[in-house]
């Protein structure tokens, strides 16, 4: 496809397109025919573009050949020093752009014509007499410079030129309307019309090119004629003659405005959400400290009036249901609280805190089953515990506690009424503790998402919930040194498997 887009951006040009699909097509081709410009895609299969240029300039007929690199990744300083190292004088990043595409060609097309034109005529001046040779070859170069010069005006970027030494010699139309500077005045250097923070290291950067030899690429605001600065692309090129030495720089100007203000908005866009996320972190912090004290307390009282309220043998029924069911709704938004502590805790960057004790998890699983049958009978799911043996370890109480209620609560809410197996055991000296739900299951691609903070399956948006229990679920796991992992398909359940180190 990218061949065909290039061919495409450069079709209706008076040109001779060879194209190949690999290095060695390429070097065959260079061997019959002479080119005036390479585009070469870095990404070339076999051999790459880069160690292909450097194979081109070792031979005699094609060492001249101008190289413009194609490639998707213009940040990396060690892939741009690799191409000019090779030889490379410019390079486009993907996707390419119809029009610069064109502009770079055509204005080394004319180069290669220029340089054929003045070979050929040299070769003819040793047959004729020097004077007529030195006049033809003065008229040529006036005739091609007058061709270049009207072909820089017609391409929409600014186009400069510059002797060996740096001093501009030319700027074409579009660098007058864009700085609004005359052209019937003298040349001015181009950093002269860059920002004043802009302008000392473009300087510094166009004298080491010079002294080296080399590319120069830069960001620099240019002054527009509203006197408005605009963000540029500078490049500028050095000219190898047919002796192998400089004898000029070619320079463009790309307006790149749009894309740094895009650039600005993201920043600014980025740092606000980031903001907003320190502000949420900041407020479930304080919130959940605030809501702890009162919960517990509320907890307290209502399941002191539940011991009480069984005492008394007129007690109704409707009412004793009725507490209970507070008394479970208080529970719940308890574990929320605990739950908002350990985010908090963990977002401030503490570790998980353990209390590591003598447990067995077979006997933590039955208490805990025990706890969910009521929950488990309003929803309509059967809990089947299967544990044949103790399993014991060393391990933090509470936190596992967390671990197989967050699992449990997700069960249900997730079975679609359907029976919920629990499993412990054991396996290459590992603890398993495994929950299995037969629901609505959770797609390939939400299966590593849900471990994380504030995320939840895409799959049921009726279900509500914060999206905390599997992340804590997570890193109790991680802090016990073991793992949790996640089988699943769409339709078929969902299968959580805990493995713990024994201490």
């Amino acid at each position: 496809m990218e061949r065909k887009a290039i061919r495409a951006a450069l079709g209706g040009l008076s040109y001779e397109i060879a194209e190949a699909s690999t290095a060695e097509e390429a070097l065959e081709i260079l061997l019959r025919k002479d080119f005036a410009v390479l585009l070469l895609d870095v990404g070339l299969p076999g051999m790459d573009g880069i160690e292909l240029a450097r194979f081109v300039r070792e031979r005699p007929r094609a060492a001249r050949v101008p190289i413009l690199f194609l490639t998707g990744r213009a940040r990396e300083e060690d892939l741009i020093d690799r191409a000019y190292g090779a030889g490379a004088i410019d390079y486009l990043v993907k996707p390419i752009r119809p029009t610069v595409l064109r502009a770079k060609v055509e204005v080394l097309a004319e180069l290669y014509r220029h340089r054929v034109a003045m070979e050929e005529q040299a070769r003819r001046a040793v047959r004729t007499e020097q004077r007529e040779a030195e006049l033809s070859l003065r008229e040529l170069r006036l005739a091609s410079e007058r061709h270049f010069r009207n072909l820089a005006d017609a391409v929409p970027t600014i186009v400069w030129t510059g002797d060996p030494a740096g001093r501009v010699e030319y700027y074409n139309r579009r660098w007058f309307e864009f700085t609004g500077l005359r052209a019937a005045d003298r040349p001015r250097p181009w950093f002269s019309e860059l920002h004043p923070d802009d302008r000392e290291r473009a300087r510094a950067a166009w004298e080491a090119a010079i002294a080296e030899v080399r590319m120069l690429e830069g960001e620099f605001r240019l002054r527009a004629a509203d006197g408005s600065y605009r963000w540029q692309l500078c490049r500028a090129m050095p000219e190898i003659g047919p002796t192998g030495k400089m004898v000029a720089w070619i320079g463009t100007f790309t307006d790149i405005e749009d894309s740094k203000r895009a650039e600005r908005e993201r920043e600014e866009l980025y740092q606000r959400a980031v903001e907003a996320v320190q502000a949420r972190d900041d407020f479930l912090s304080v919130a959940s400290h605030e809501l702890r004290t009162p919960v517990s307390s509320l907890r307290l009282q209502l399941q002191l009036i539940l011991r009480r309220s069984r005492k008394d043998p007129d007690l109704d029924p409707a009412l004793e249901a009725k507490v209970v069911g507070a008394s479970r709704q208080v529970d719940k938004l308890a574990r929320l609280v605990v739950q908002l502590l350990d985010v908090t805790r963990l977002q401030a960057g503490r570790e998980m805190e353990l209390e590591r004790e003598a447990l067995d998890l077979r006997a933590l699983a039955e208490e805990i089953v025990a706890r969910f049958e009521e929950d488990a009978e309003q929803a309509g799911s059967p809990l089947r515990l299967r544990a044949p043996a103790a399993v014991e370890g060393r391990w933090d109480r509470l936190r596992l506690d967390q671990v197989l209620t967050n699992l449990l609560t997700n069960a249900l809410k997730f079975g679609e009424g359907k029976p919920i197996d629990v499993e412990v055991g054991r396996e290459d000296g590992a603890a398993l503790l495994a929950v299995r739900d037969r629901g609505i299951g959770i797609a390939p691609g939400d299966q590593e998402r849900i471990f994380e903070r504030f995320e939840r399956t895409g799959e049921v948006k009726s279900i509500h919930g914060m999206g905390l229990g599997l992340y804590i679920v997570r890193r109790i796991v991680e802090a016990h040194g073991g793992e949790i992992r996640v089988e699943s398909a769409l339709g078929e359940g969902a299968t959580f498997q805990v493995a713990l180190p024994p201490s």
